[in-house]
Parts: C-alpha cells; structure tokens; sequence
C-alpha cells in the first residue's frame, strides 16, 4: 500500500523529532556555541581566546591577554545577543573570560581557513605599517563598534610592544 503525501515526513524532521525524543537539542546546540564563536568574534579574537566550557548558561571563555579581556567583558552583552541569535535558541546567559597563558602559534589540527600566526615580543611604534596590519585583520570585522574596539586594542597592544607577525 502507498502512503499518501500527508502520512510521509521529512527525512530532517524525522532525525530533528529523534534529536527531541533522546534528549539532545540541547546538547547539539551548546555544541555549536563552540563552532560559531570564531564567526562571532573573527578571526583575531578566536586566535587569543580559547573556549573553556559551556555550563548551565556560562560560557567561560580563555582569553591570552588582559586588555583584549577588558574590551571582550564591555562587549559580553553584544556577544551573547549574537552568538544565541546565529544559534536560534538562548543557550548562553553570561559569558566568563580568564586571562589565561596558551600557545600563540595555531595547532595543527585547527581548520585549514585559520591563518597560522607567531607572537613575538619587540620594541615597536605605531608607524603606517602597524596601522596597515590593523586594517587588514579588522577588514572582515561587519560590527562597526566590534571593528572600532579592535582597533583600541590592537593599538594598546602596540603601545605595550606587542607586535603580531604573519
């Protein structure tokens, strides 16, 4: 016997019905906070930052060093707007960031869209140079007040001698 058009579903809404049954919507979507926070963030940010953990509404987040962490904390209500709006669903209810030492250079299992990067320590000035090197990592950055913040905090960390090197 034929089934008629309306007793037939959907392959997604049938993997989506047994997401719901077994408990794991929930689980999938804190899953992708960890996926989208580079598409929140941009690039700079996710390669000095370091997702932590995601628990009951907290998203704790790594961050490599305290001026970035003080912009990032001005901007948590923003970011929590963005990262549940790109997710449909309210799974982060604060954001936690921790100045926290990691690896500057990129692993070798991160994506291959990832710009490997060094971090390296030299006496250096605000010159055109600095001020081109700005441009071309905030160029993608679509948040003009996410972009504006960014430029502070790449031209604090000039002033600090710190100089990000392609």
């Amino acid at each position: 016997m034929v089934k008629s058009s309306e007793e037939l579903k959907r392959l997604d809404q049938v993997v989506e019905d047994v997401i719901q049954v077994y408990g794991y919507d929930s689980k999938i979507s804190e899953a992708r906070v960890f996926l989208v926070w580079e598409d929140i963030v941009g690039q700079f940010i996710a390669e000095n930052t370091q997702p932590s953990s995601l628990a009951e509404g907290k998203f704790r987040v790594w961050v490599k060093n305290s001026v970035l962490l003080a912009e990032l904390h001005l901007l948590s209500r923003n970011l929590i707007g963005k990262i549940n709006s790109k997710i449909g669903k309210s799974v982060v209810r604060e954001l936690r960031f921790q100045l926290k030492q990691f690896s500057c250079s990129r692993q070798e299992n991160q994506p291959q869209k990832v710009a490997k990067t060094n971090c390296q320590v030299g006496a250096i000035g605000l010159d055109q140079e600095i001020s081109q090197k700005i441009n071309s990592i905030i160029q993608d950055v679509e948040d003009t007040e996410l972009k504006r913040v960014l430029r502070r905090v790449f031209e604090k960390m000039g002033e600090r001698n710190l100089h990000i090197v392609n």
